[in-house]
């Protein structure tokens, strides 16, 4: 445990804290009128504040791997990639629950890798599905990582 550490260890266990000097090179004079904490005590919290810190972490790694799979897109069977963000995923839901369309005309979506495509109807309906499914995937991966964190 380095000098800063015990620092905010301290301060920590002490909110408020007065002393004279620095704990980066350990010159601090306890000034406070409450009792400087044990070692035991500094121990305890010290591994309390790394285990928040590493949790902390955890959480940060995994909300990077979700927004990064996000913004990667689904790739389909046919190998077009389709934009998987949350407002992608929003427009596809509202499309297929307030469509007045003929299911014979087709519907146009912009993909990620190959520019506007034409789909059936029914064609889009099952992209929108598996898109939504492969989103709701990667949250789930998120949630379960937060979760253990």
């Amino acid at each position: 445990m380095t000098y800063d550490e015990i620092g905010i260890v301290v301060s920590r266990l002490v909110p408020g804290m007065k002393y004279e000097g620095c704990f980066t090179d350990n010159t601090q004079v306890w000034k406070d009128e409450r009792p400087f904490p044990s070692q035991e005590v500094i121990e305890a919290e010290y591994l309390v504040w790394l285990a928040e810190k590493a949790k902390k972490a955890n959480i940060k790694a995994a909300e990077a791997t979700y927004n990064t799979a996000m913004e990667a897109g689904y790739t389909d069977d046919n190998g077009i990639t389709w934009y998987c963000n949350e407002r992608a995923i929003m427009d596809l839901a509202m499309m297929v629950i307030l469509n007045t369309l003929d299911e014979t005309e087709p519907v146009y979506v912009l993909s990620l890798s190959h520019g506007v495509q034409e789909l059936a109807y029914v064609q889009f309906k099952a992209l929108a599905v598996a898109i939504g499914r492969h989103a709701y995937g990667l949250r789930h991966n998120l949630w379960g990582a937060i979760l253990n964190a």
